[in-house]
């Protein structure tokens, strides 16, 4: 009920025209999702070579996606243990948005710049992963593991046939941009790495449920993990241009029943 009520404020209290520092908003979403759409247009050379390693490391992967599947299919009661429903549940439907939203209003709540970011980012990179996977899903259009078909089976632009989604992994993308946004949120060491622990178990999960080829997986959790650093990198340079910049910055404010605007003039 709280992300409920809380979501018409995000939309009207963050339209508004504001300085062009972070400012963790939906006319900053806006703006940097014309420059996401326009990436591919301005990649460099190691740009390109990246998307060669990935592409090359998920055809390889690929090669073994029968034996995968099939060694999946000896051990499926592994499926229903506890740290694969755990995982299953991390790269779901429930724990970003949840995590993101609960973040980005306990920041506004408590004026915490450090939670609104996160969950900033945490749904941005989450609706950025999705939206590639989606346009490469529909593109692709390969047959999952459980129709019965094999590996190489495809029928592009299969509209609105989620048995011919089967490429890239979404659940995995989104997995793996909610654990790089959390690691790249910290300086331990230790909760650097944590949060790919549960991003691996969402590729098993989806795996040993027969949703997906290990290859697909591969591929998914690319995506998330470079989306989110994408978008982390780009607030990065932001801050860093931005430090010390004149502007007035316009916020939602969240104070026990009180609703409303807060002003921050930076000098």
């Amino acid at each position: 009920m709280r992300i409920i009520f809380f979501l018409p404020v995000f939309f009207l209290g963050l339209s508004c025209p504001l300085s062009a520092q972070n400012n963790y908003d939906f006319a900053q979403f806006k703006s940097e999702t014309g420059l996401f759409l326009n990436q591919p247009g301005k990649w460099k050379s190691s740009n390109w070579l990246t998307v060669g390693v990935i592409g090359a490391g998920t055809v390889g992967v690929a090669q073994y996606d029968t034996a995968i599947k099939k060694n999946a299919r000896i051990h499926a009661a592994n499926a229903d243990s506890f740290l694969v429903q755990v995982g299953g549940q991390w790269g779901g439907f429930f724990v970003t948005p949840l995590l993101g939203f609960g973040l980005l209003t306990q920041g506004w709540a408590a004026e915490n710049e450090g939670s609104t970011k996160m969950g900033f980012e945490i749904i941005q990179a989450a609706i950025y992963a999705e939206a590639v996977s989606t346009v490469i899903k529909t593109a692709a259009g390969r047959a999952r593991p459980g129709t019965g078909r094999n590996s190489r089976t495809y029928k592009p632009f299969s509209f609105f046939k989620s048995s011919y989604n089967s490429f890239p992994g979404g659940h995995v993308d989104a997995a793996f941009s909610l654990a790089t946004v959390l690691s790249r949120s910290t300086d331990s060491p230790v909760l650097k790495v944590l949060p790919y622990i549960p991003a691996g178990l969402t590729a098993a999960s989806r795996v040993y449920e027969n949703a997906h080829w290990a290859s697909d997986c591969v591929f998914g959790a690319a995506i998330g993990y470079f989306t989110a650093a994408w978008v982390m990198d780009l607030h990065e340079k932001k801050a860093k241009e931005g430090a010390g910049a004149a502007g007035l910055n316009i916020h939602p404010y969240l104070a026990g029943d009180a609703v409303g605007l807060g002003f921050t003039l930076n000098i």
